[in-house]
């Protein structure tokens, strides 16, 4: 029928890593840990709390301007990165092929991760830097169903930056820990 009109190869930009220059960068869905923020409750609490006295900003129109704006539309936060490097989420998956079931856990503290343990595969988890290069390495037992086979492994995906980045002045005075009043 000869409904072709025309078939020519076209250049186009593509995203490639900043760093190395080579590597493509895909856009696609994939699974992800969120905070929900974007609910009425949540929302609502926001606002109440940005317009109270407690509450205050520099300069004084980023209060109702910007940061108010911002959350008035605010929407679910994309709390994880699929990283190597970074702050670990602290869920762990009790793994149904191991013999779990699938319950899912958050650890609280080091002191919890140690009641939990099953095998620390070598690592000292009173001197170790508990980054996902170390923690994943551990096994744990379920809370849900008891499982001591070591079913709980952590979920592979890394806090966002911006977490750590908003913990980062809390943590250098080792809050709320070894917070005392008087820090500054």
């Amino acid at each position: 029928k000869n409904l072709l009109y025309r078939a020519q190869a076209v250049s186009h930009d593509y995203p490639f890593c900043w760093r190395n220059k080579s590597h493509r960068l895909l856009y696609y869905a994939m699974d992800s840990w969120f905070v929900a923020m974007g609910t009425p409750t949540v929302r609502s609490r926001m606002l109440t709390l940005n317009a109270s006295q407690e509450v205050d900003f520099y300069p004084k129109s980023v209060k109702h301007g910007r940061f108010g704006s911002w959350l008035k539309e605010t929407k679910d936060w994309c709390l994880s990165r699929k990283r190597t490097w970074g702050c670990p989420l602290p869920v762990w998956e009790c793994i149904k092929e191991n013999g779990g079931c699938g319950e899912l856990h958050c650890v609280g503290s080091r002191d919890h991760l140690k009641s939990l343990l099953v095998n620390t595969n070598g690592i000292d988890l009173d001197t170790a830097d508990l980054h996902s290069t170390q923690v994943d390495a551990l096994v744990l037992r379920c809370v849900a169903c008891g499982n001591e086979k070591g079913s709980m492994c952590r979920e592979k995906y890394v806090l966002d930056c911006w977490f750590d980045s908003g913990c980062a002045p809390f943590a250098q005075w080792h809050y709320p820990f070894a917070f005392k009043k008087d820090s500054p």
